[in-house]
């Protein structure tokens, strides 16, 4: 009867070890990065009608693990409206599409920045879909805003519970605003 007990014991203690490797892997605790520091993408859209999105901080791009591609994996957030250097007014909506995994408990941060890098509005962006999976997801946020200044950023951040600078991404797209 005790030795019955001292295994599901030592059961129970594997399957909980097990659990918390699985959590740290996933938020990339005592993981080692070859990060150099802040690094920019630009990437502009077939048509190169205009510019898609710019991703700063760490490069969260990696190769396929399927032998029949080599092509990278998008691992950015798409922004697709409002679209680089568009003129915007309040109240502002914006769409677009990330991975699922930019997203915690469905939603992930969207703020307004003036040309200074002052912050002028913020607020979630919801996903339009179930999150748990490392597809795209559609999103969409309303931003309501006030300023007089004449240019600035729209930034989409992933949403980061675990706090790590090393597991921050983020889009930022360049406004102009209408100012009436």
């Amino acid at each position: 009867m005790i030795k019955g007990k001292a295994v599901y014991f030592f059961l129970g203690i594997i399957i909980i070890i097990a659990l918390f490797l699985r959590l740290f892997s996933y938020l990339g605790i005592g993981k080692k990065s070859n990060n150099i520091g802040p690094q920019t993408v630009s990437v502009v859209s077939e048509d190169e009608k205009t510019q898609k999105f710019i991703l700063e901080g760490n490069l969260a791009t990696s190769t396929a693990s399927s032998s029949a591609s080599s092509s990278p994996v998008i691992k950015e957030a798409i922004v697709e409206s409002p679209q680089a250097n568009d003129t915007i007014s309040s109240p502002l909506v914006i769409k677009g599409e990330a991975p699922g995994y930019w997203f915690f408990e469905a939603s992930l941060p969207i703020k307004l920045l003036d040309n200074q890098g002052v912050l002028i509005a913020s607020a979630p962006a919801s996903a339009e879909s179930d999150p748990l999976t490392d597809n795209l997801v559609p999103f969409k946020a309303l931003l309501e805003f006030n300023t007089t200044a004449t240019s600035g950023y729209l930034v989409v951040n992933n949403d980061n519970p675990s706090g790590l600078p090393e597991n921050e991404l983020s889009v930022k797209i360049p406004v102009l605003f209408l100012n009436k």
